[in-house]
């Protein structure tokens, strides 16, 4: 299989939890923040400690409805500028999605992913 420009061919990372239904585009960037402040805010208005817990490489799974909202594709590239290579949820909003694309953030649905609250880390994860 093929994969477009931008996108990892392969990635390995530790799983970092937000699981929550619903996080909209704006508690995943704030509207107030420069572009070159994205990595130290991201999810900063969902969880205050979630960008200093969040390292790269690490794999951001979500509950439902990830990323709706606005059109805001600061939500897409501020994850990118943390450095998280994919995003796995229950399912995406649809503007948040094509940003994805658009940006080369990988999303994967598992609509297995229920809710529950908090955040976490877990054992390691690669895509082989």
């Amino acid at each position: 299989m093929k994969v477009l420009p931008g996108f990892l061919e392969r990635f390995e990372g530790e799983i970092i939890f937000c699981d929550t239904d619903n996080i909209n585009t704006d508690g995943i960037y704030p509207d107030d923040v420069s572009t070159e402040k994205m990595a130290e805010v991201y999810m900063s208005n969902y969880d205050k400690a979630f960008a200093s817990s969040a390292q790269e490489d690490d794999i951001l799974v979500a509950g439902f409805n990830f990323g709706c909202g606005s059109s805001r594709e600061q939500a897409a590239t501020a994850i990118l500028a943390k450095k998280i290579p994919l995003v796995v949820a229950g399912s995406f909003g649809n503007i948040f999605s094509q940003n994805s694309i658009n940006n080369a953030l990988m999303g994967v649905i598992n609509a297995v992913l229920r809710e529950t609250r908090g955040v976490g880390r877990i054992e390691s994860f690669s895509s082989d």
